[in-house]
């Protein structure tokens, strides 16, 4: 089995903030905290993700031991290793954490830019 990427010796905070900053990285890890799913199941939970960057972000994730791939019946079932499956903590904080202080605000007239760069 790989070693998780944190686990390479550069700085471990940056070795997380890249693995975990990507767009819809911690999404993606949100809903598979449910269990193993399809990629459709994912997708589904997901609105506004496309299914190529769904892919790319599966594939990312797997290459980093944070997602693992089942095969039921012929049909990929993706979901998080045991290490990945520790990041139930940092995740249930945030989301915890944007409930008592973000307010919410009409995203619907922003640009994406302006949601990326916030």
């Amino acid at each position: 089995m790989r070693e998780p990427l944190l686990a390479s010796p550069i700085d471990p905070f940056a070795a997380a903030i890249y693995l975990l900053g990507g767009k819809w990285t911690l999404r993606v890890a949100a809903v598979l905290l449910a269990g193993p799913l399809r990629f459709t199941d994912i997708r589904s939970a997901l609105p506004g993700l496309s299914a190529n960057a769904l892919t790319k972000r599966l594939r990312f994730l797997e290459s980093a031991c944070v997602v693992q791939v089942e095969w039921q019946g012929g049909i990929p079932l993706y979901g998080l290793s045991a290490w990945g499956s520790e990041l139930s903590t940092p995740i249930f904080a945030i989301k915890d954490w944007s409930r008592s202080k973000a307010r919410p605000r009409d995203v619907s007239s922003s640009s994406e830019d302006e949601l990326n760069d916030a």
